[in-house]
């Protein structure tokens, strides 16, 4: 295995990158009603839960389901 490492430009980059996309989720949000963002909130809560659920339990699609 071998093991990279970013340079300092490059980690510089990535953190523009990664502050960039932010920024431009906070303007698209921005544009939205808020029943809108109460759906949003609660749809992103349901994903997060499945992926917490998943986390822990990473192969449920294995499992005979039963009745």
């Amino acid at each position: 295995m071998r093991r990279v490492e970013l340079t300092e430009a490059g980690a510089r980059l990535t953190d523009e990158l990664a502050t960039a996309g932010l920024d431009n989720l906070r303007r698209v949000l921005e544009q939205l009603d808020l029943d809108t963002l109460r759906a949003l909130a609660q749809a992103t809560g349901k994903i997060r839960e499945a992926a917490i659920r998943l986390h822990h339990d990473p192969a449920p699609h294995l499992r005979r389901k039963v009745g």
